[in-house]
């Protein structure tokens, strides 16, 4: 069992919460690395519960906006420019590792919803694009997962994993397709 030295436990002696934007980005460092060990575990609902605490430590430390000048008047740090490059490496592995957690889960939209965000902040994020692909064929919109499928397929010629979803996609795709006719030519 990994112990985060940020967790905040009935049981122990209250840890004061991180407070730094370096506190923050190492506790959000050890949930990611918790919620990757659960995640390996196949203790899905526990992977997710990590992943989602990371949003708690780092929303809203790299976003500009209405709030921004009473941040300083409060005396909360701004990250430097290093600080915020790795806090939205963390934040899109966190959204792609949670889409990667709802697909395990069965909850397609949710996944998909978590590969949008990551890919809003990483356009060009492989795993990303593989998990909303993912769950759009879990949702039966193969078009648009056939789309982003193809094009992965050709920035990564070699990824069997790519190719094997792809043929996985086409293949349901037409079997949908069929059922879908045989179904709506009842109607008429």
């Amino acid at each position: 069992m990994s112990v985060n030295k940020w967790e905040n436990k009935s049981t122990k002696k209250r840890q004061p919460l991180p407070y730094t934007v370096q506190e923050k980005i190492d506790a959000s460092l050890s949930l990611k690395n918790e919620g990757n060990s659960k995640f390996s575990s196949k203790e899905w609902n526990k992977a997710k519960v990590c992943y989602s605490k990371i949003f708690a430590y780092l929303n809203g430390i790299i976003e500009e906006n209405e709030y921004s000048a009473y941040k300083s008047a409060l005396g909360i740090e701004k990250p430097n420019d290093e600080q915020v490059k790795i806090i939205k490496e963390i934040l899109v592995a966190t959204h792609s590792n949670l889409s990667a957690t709802f697909l395990k889960l069965n909850k397609f939209s949710e996944a998909l919803n978590e590969a949008n965000k990551a890919l809003i902040l990483d356009p060009d994020h492989t795993k990303a694009k593989y998990r909303k692909a993912q769950s759009l064929v879990e949702r039966n919109e193969f078009e648009e997962a056939i789309k982003i499928l193809s094009i992965l397929k050709k920035s990564n010629p070699t990824d069997c994993e790519i190719e094997r979803s792809l043929k996985i996609a086409k293949e349901k795709s037409k079997k949908f397709n069929k059922a879908e006719m045989k179904h709506f030519s009842k109607m008429f």
